[in-house]
């Protein structure tokens, strides 16, 4: 397959938390060096690289079971959560290891 540095490129990953929990999550990859600029200390470094980063979530589920669509509000809803930024970020640091060594 031939390579087009236009288009938008993606990986999706299996995000499983400390509880055991598990969902999918679709990234966007970017370049080493809007990472960089993206990637601030704490909390508020993480939530505004995550918010590039994410560009889907899967397999979430509300209280009662039902399936909850991926939506913009959900994404700021579940980067309020360290431990899910932290599998977010794990994720697609993980993604990105692998591209860069062609696994």
């Amino acid at each position: 397959m031939t390579f087009c540095i236009a288009k938008p490129r993606t990986f999706s990953r299996k995000i499983t938390l400390a509880t055991g929990e598990d969902f999918t999550a679709t990234f966007e990859v970017i370049s080493d060096e809007e990472f960089e600029q993206l990637g601030g200390e704490g909390r508020d470094g993480e939530i505004a690289l995550l918010s590039k980063l994410v560009t889907h979530l899967d397999g979430i589920e509300g209280e009662g079971g039902d399936p909850i669509r991926f939506s913009e509000d959900l994404k700021s809803q579940m980067l309020g959560f360290a431990d899910i930024r932290i599998g977010l970020l794990r994720g697609y640091l993980e993604g990105r290891r692998e591209i860069r060594t062609g696994n």
